[in-house]
């Protein structure tokens, strides 16, 4: 159990910052995606192999393991992990740096659930149209977002495309492992309580924390596509 000071210093942390995690919502986070830096993005994505000239990031979702609850046990069970969890969607760039994160959401449901509850597509529609997310199969295919061709027969360049492309989208498993090494406390299923630990906000302000420390000492991801993170003035900055 975390302690009442505690709460208080993830609250306000989260209220003061939490616009960093909310993609093109507030004016400093839409700075930090601004046209010429998705443009940057894009083509260090490009430079390291990828097919895609106009990819400026990677979206995946990943699952928390939970403390089973005394309620709401079958909104919270995740099939496929075969454990309570809530879910998270992120959007990571090739600056290290997680630009997007949605959730908690309860664990059934699956990643175009929160694709859809997070508007994430309307946003990139008006903010970034001639650029493109690109996403593991379970995604749909839009305007701004792609994901692997499917298809038990591909054509050997529709290999080779998802082949390069899946390669540079491990960034975003990176991303996830990073916040569990550095906030390791969040790997305790046994602490995370959804009635008495404020989940959400402990992994955002994680999620907030870790993009910090990119932004000093870069992250695997900033070193693999050689795209440096902001400042941790410019990325701070209302």
């Amino acid at each position: 159990m975390i302690s009442e000071a505690t709460n208080w210093i993830l609250a306000h942390i989260h209220k003061s910052w939490d616009f960093l995690l909310d993609d093109f919502n507030s004016r400093p986070a839409s700075e930090h995606l601004s046209p010429l830096r998705l443009e940057l993005f894009a083509s260090q994505i490009y430079a390291k192999g990828a097919p895609l000239p106009v990819c400026w990031g990677f979206i995946d979702c990943t699952i928390r393991e939970i403390c089973r609850p005394t309620r709401w046990q079958r909104e919270c069970y995740n099939g496929y992990k075969h454990m309570h969890a809530v879910k998270y969607s992120t959007v990571k760039a090739p600056d290290g740096i997680i630009y997007h994160l949605w959730g908690p959401f309860d664990g059934r449901r699956n990643d175009n659930a929160l694709l859809s509850d997070s508007e994430l597509l309307i946003r990139c529609k008006q903010f970034a149209p001639s650029f493109y997310l690109f996403g593991d199969p379970a995604y749909p295919v839009s305007s701004v977002l792609l994901s692997p061709f499917d298809s038990s027969k591909l054509t050997k360049e529709e290999k080779e495309f998802n082949q390069k492309m899946s390669s540079c989208r491990e960034v975003v498993e990176w991303g996830f492992a990073d916040i569990i090494r550095l906030w390791s406390a969040l790997d305790f299923s046994y602490t995370q309580r959804i009635y008495s630990v404020p989940l959400g906000i402990q992994y955002r302000v994680a999620t907030i924390f870790t993009n910090i420390h990119t932004c000093l000492y870069g992250s695997e991801t900033s070193f693999y596509f050689n795209c440096c993170p902001p400042s941790i003035e410019n990325y701070l900055k209302k």
